[in-house]
């Protein structure tokens, strides 16, 4: 998986994360290249748990209803009107 940010480091020698699709900075507030690096694995991490956990969450609910993949917006319609609904 493509790494969602990168690491580079100011003219004062504090170190930045920047977000590759949008560009945008982020300081790390610190000078240690290793904190660093280690702020940038936790960053990469997160955004990639996040993309892990939405699958994971499609696998489970496809698992619990197959109908989901051919399910539209009129049929859930239909079955809501179909309710004694008062």
């Amino acid at each position: 998986m493509k790494q969602a940010y990168r690491l580079f480091r100011r003219r004062g020698g504090v170190y930045y994360a920047q977000n590759n699709s949008t560009g945008e900075q982020k300081s790390l507030k610190t000078k240690d290249e290793q904190e660093a690096a280690r702020l940038l694995d936790v960053h990469n991490s997160t955004k990639q748990a996040t993309a892990l956990n939405l699958e994971l969450a499609k696998a489970y609910l496809r698992t619990a209803d197959p109908a989901i993949a051919i399910r539209t917006w009129q049929s859930t319609a239909l079955a809501f009107l179909g309710r004694n609904v008062t």
